[in-house]
């Protein structure tokens, strides 16, 4: 990636498409022996207003992680959010709805944790690796790439959808910290 080459803009990238470079990222992202199917997932990348440290933040603090951590219909609310963001740190969260209904507890695992750089989460239910790369590029921005691996074709439409949204919630989170 050079500083200034657009990366495939805010389109999905699939494994059979475009993009190399992302989907050969893909795979130096997992561990070894990872039990999860490599040719299922997505890309997205994006822009951000925020510096890669100010971005960064919003997965390591519960504050700022509940703040995008959200699907259509439910919050994550900070006081239900614990992190321990390292190596086999957890995730443990509750999402909780608008209205009536259930509650949604999940965990994960951190994998990768380099600050402002890259921070991976590996959820065991269905078993997805989710790694998000930062890449500083000044006054414009941090380019934030989404990479998603294991998430079922069948499913991959919605989850696309729900990403753009948590990550629209993002830029929103870290347009608010700047006013």
């Amino acid at each position: 990636m050079t500083r200034g080459r657009p990366v495939c803009g805010l389109v999905a990238v699939y494994p059979d498409e475009e993009c190399s470079m992302f989907i050969a990222l893909k795979g130096t992202l997992m561990n070894a022996g990872e039990a999860i199917d490599a040719t299922t997932g997505f890309t997205l990348s994006r822009v951000l207003s925020g510096t890669p440290a100010e971005v960064f933040v919003h997965f390591t603090e519960p504050a700022l992680f509940s703040r995008w951590f959200i699907v259509e219909g439910f919050t994550t609310p900070a006081s239900r959010v614990k992190l321990d963001p390292r190596p086999g740190g957890m995730i443990n969260a509750v999402m909780v709805p608008d209205g009536e209904g259930p509650e949604i507890p999940f965990t994960a695992t951190y994998g990768i944790v380099e600050p402002q750089r890259r921070i991976q989460f590996k959820f065991t239910d269905p078993t997805e690796i989710v790694t998000i790369s930062l890449l500083d590029l000044g006054v414009e921005g941090t380019q934030l790439t989404y990479s998603n691996v294991g998430a079922a074709l069948t499913e991959r439409a919605a989850a696309l959808i729900g990403v753009e949204r948590m990550l629209d919630a993002l830029d929103s989170s870290l347009a608010d910290l700047r006013r």
